[in-house]
């Protein structure tokens, strides 16, 4: 689940709206819809609004749907909630409850060589620590002449 900006997406129909096939944008968003579609994947939202934000030059406000949730099975997501924008992001958050279950077997789960986290072990002090360091009244720079990279 993320932010896609797949704007030429229309996820009530599932297609997208544009069709032009000179546009590279256009292209790249119609291959990776199809892949969706060959994937066998499914999505949760279709009409919500996930990003506000305000058009500095002509004062209106924007609203559309960037973020998605794929899914290959219904029954994984129990409930999602849209909730207020964090800092000063432009896309709401979105807070989803998946139905998940622990293996039968943690032993056949020992033997594999996938690396797993302990979540048990995590230091929530440093990470409360971290969290209380971090510039939360960010404000916003002239992103025009930074590298992606500067940005974050």
């Amino acid at each position: 689940y993320g932010d896609y900006n797949l704007s030429h997406v229309s996820w009530v129909s599932g297609t997208i709206v544009d069709n032009d096939s000179t546009n590279e944008i256009f292209l790249r968003q119609k291959r990776y819809l199809d892949l969706v579609h060959e994937l066998g994947l499914s999505w949760l939202l279709t009409t919500e609004t996930t990003r506000r934000r305000l058009n500095a030059t002509s004062g209106t406000l924007q609203e559309s749907l960037l973020d998605q949730l794929f899914f290959t099975d219904e029954s994984l997501v129990n409930e999602f909630k849209l909730g207020p924008q964090l800092g000063k992001s432009d896309h709401i958050t979105l807070t989803t409850e998946l139905n998940v279950s622990h293996p039968a077997n943690l032993e056949e789960n020992k033997a594999s060589n996938e690396e797993r986290r302990c979540w048990s072990k995590v230091d929530a002090e440093e990470i409360l620590k971290w969290s209380q360091e971090l510039d939360w009244d960010f404000q916003q720079v002239d992103l025009e002449d930074m590298s992606v990279h500067d940005m974050w």
